[in-house]
């Protein structure tokens, strides 16, 4: 039993998971609390996943400096992740795109579901998951990540929608979308991609019709 536990943990990759919302929760300290406006956050989180891309082009590419990536990052990196593309340009390219794309409102909801919806049902589906419905991807993670990405959802539009059925509508389906975006991931498509471009797409067209923001 104690066994089933620590490879449970090892499974979750809790470092990982700490880092992707650290990241996430400091760009939103910038965006919240900074001078900085979202037309220079965009350039921003744009130039880190360049970089990023960059750096893991010349990685996969030089034995000795993957050997040594690997060797100093092995806490926060998947096993799939030794000999591909890292998630963190990805998870910038996610933000600046959304940051770019999306009305203001829309961009930022979509970032939220990316910092905490994504881990969160990552973490249920590993310690909880039984049914599974899509390689690596359980019933019990993608209804994990609906419920976060609804409630998020239903908090942030809290401040400004007063017409509780529509809000109750968007935040609904906010969470339908989120979860069909992370299960895309099991397609070999990174969902700190998917999951904010994704749901600003679906979230702008929600906004059309609902007109929450």
């Amino acid at each position: 039993m104690e066994e089933m536990i620590l490879s449970k943990r090892q499974d979750m990759h809790l470092s990982r998971k700490f880092f992707h919302v650290f990241f996430g929760v400091s760009f939103l300290c910038l965006y919240f609390f900074s001078n900085l406006l979202v037309k220079e956050l965009r350039w921003v989180c744009l130039s880190i996943a360049i970089g990023a891309f960059v750096f893991d082009f010349f990685r996969l590419r030089s034995k000795k400096i993957n050997e040594k990536v690997v060797k100093s990052f092995s806490s926060i990196m998947r096993k799939s992740e030794n000999n591909s593309y890292l998630g963190i340009p990805f998870y910038a390219l996610g933000i600046s795109l959304s940051l770019f794309f999306y009305q203001e409102d829309i961009a930022i909801l979509s970032i939220l579901f990316l910092v905490f919806a994504d881990p969160f049902a990552s973490f249920i589906g590993i310690l909880f998951g039984k049914d599974e419905i899509l390689p690596n991807k359980t019933f019990e993670g993608t209804v994990a990540a609906f419920v976060m990405s609804a409630i998020i959802a239903f908090l942030y539009s809290f401040v400004v929608e007063t017409q509780m059925i529509n809000l109750l509508i968007f935040s609904i389906f906010s969470g339908i979308i989120v979860s069909l975006a992370e299960l895309l991931s099991s397609f070999n498509v990174d969902d700190n991609l998917t999951i904010p471009v994704l749901s600003g797409v679906g979230m702008s067209l929600l906004n059309y019709f609902i007109g929450i923001f």
